[in-house]
């Protein structure tokens, strides 16, 4: 019976770290504002590049060198 209450002893202190909420440290939050900022930098060159449009590209051997005096 003994025993018994030792072991119950044991297992119901908790220690004091367990007691405390977890917190964000300061590099938690640096990262995840870095990627996050990241991420919408990337979502918004993804949005410029699907609606950029091809018109004002010149690819044209004659578009390109039109612009060259003495051609």
């Amino acid at each position: 019976m003994a025993t018994d209450r030792g072991e119950l002893k044991m297992t119901e202190n908790n220690p004091p770290k367990l007691a405390k909420k977890p917190r964000w440290t300061s590099l938690e939050i640096g990262l995840t504002t870095i990627v996050s900022l990241l991420f919408i930098v990337i979502v918004s060159l993804i949005i410029l590049f699907a609606t950029h449009k091809n018109d004002e590209i010149c690819t044209t051997a004659d578009c390109t060198q039109s612009g060259k005096p003495g051609v």
